[in-house]
């Protein structure tokens, strides 16, 4: 069975597809597509572009990972984005549309999955996780039955940076979505259903449950951001599409 996983950071998908390989005894290949950024040749030759290498690395990552039959893997957006994990102030919406590969049904055989399950959380609650997550390196509870001690952190610009990449990634996993639905292409959404795919065994991949707008000193500010930039994102990226 060929299982994937269309998600992003901070929506439980460590602990989904531990569970996932586990009840279904698949090989987890995690988020193996990440790799295909470090086998980017650091010289190129001339007539290639690094989009282009970056291309060829995804492909070599798919059909790998196809050679088994019996596998479960993540699909997050912000794997088909040639690296950095960063929307700087000064880039445009087309600086980073030249970084993402759109053809998944080439680059991923997205349709030869034999199941496919889409997960998302909610927006605000998602998007403070992940840039409190990045900043503290915190991402998991390593025991749900012990309190951690969270710090308190200011979000800088670095990692509004960060935060926008996110935010975008959000609104590319709606238009896999979209193209999923158009062509017809089988998927359960588990986004509300979500703790049904997850093992009371994954001790290390418990949910943090951290009160972010305690955490977060400029919490408030941060969500008007996380806001008005969805809303930049949608009108900027409305021809965007996956085929």
């Amino acid at each position: 069975m060929k299982i994937g996983l269309i998600s992003r950071g901070r929506t439980q998908s460590t602990a989904i597809i531990q569970t996932l390989a586990k009840r279904h005894k698949l090989i987890n290949n995690f988020e193996t597509y990440f790799g295909a950024a470090n086998a980017i040749k650091k010289e190129l030759h001339p007539n290639n572009s690094l989009y282009d290498e970056f291309q060829l690395s995804i492909k070599n990552v798919t059909d790998t990972i196809f050679t088994s039959k019996n596998f479960v893997c993540k699909i997050w957006p912000s794997m088909l984005i040639v690296p950095p994990d960063k929307f700087e102030s000064h880039q445009t919406f087309d600086d980073i549309k030249s970084r993402i590969i759109f053809n998944i049904s080439e680059y991923l055989r997205i349709s030869e999955y034999d199941q496919l399950y889409y997960i998302n959380k909610e927006l605000q609650h998602s998007t403070l996780s992940w840039v409190y997550a990045k900043k503290t390196r915190r991402f998991h509870r390593f025991n749900k039955h012990i309190k951690y001690n969270s710090p308190v952190i200011t979000i800088d610009d670095n990692d509004l940076d960060r935060l926008r990449f996110y935010i975008l990634e959000y609104c590319l996993q709606e238009k896999i979505k979209d193209f999923l639905c158009k062509q017809k292409i089988p998927y359960t959404d588990i986004s509300e259903t979500y703790t049904q795919y997850i093992d009371d065994s994954m001790l290390n991949t418990s949910a943090t449950n951290n009160d972010y707008p305690n955490l977060i000193t400029n919490s408030d500010t941060i969500s008007k951001f996380i806001d008005d930039w969805y809303n930049i994102c949608c009108e900027n990226t409305i021809d965007w599409k996956y085929y």
